[in-house]
């Protein structure tokens, strides 16, 4: 089965929020970790507009460089007696 790429403005898969939160687990081992939340960091404008003229003209292909998939992912480190730290974190979830 063919994978499809996202759109690059649609909200992240189900798969690229888990991919963003493994990253985030594996970058801090052994520690509990509170989500907050984890969402699509929009690209830039600069990046999104050349394919959105390409896709407007009807002349995408599977080919078609498209912006970075970027996740937002703001999380809070729990730790014993420690005061828990806030944490944002840009993931690249392609």
């Amino acid at each position: 089965m063919a994978q499809t790429v996202p759109h690059p403005l649609s909200d992240l898969t189900v798969a690229e929020i888990n991919r963003a939160r493994d990253i985030v687990l594996g970058l801090h081992p052994g520690s509990v970790i509170d989500f907050r939340s984890i969402y699509l960091l929009e690209p830039p404008k600069s990046e999104v507009v050349p394919f959105l003229d390409l896709e407007h003209a009807g002349k995408l292909k599977a080919s078609t460089p498209r912006p970075a998939r970027l996740a937002q992912v703001r999380y809070d480190i729990i730790g014993g007696a420690k005061a828990a730290e806030y944490h944002e974190s840009v993931i690249d979830v392609s």
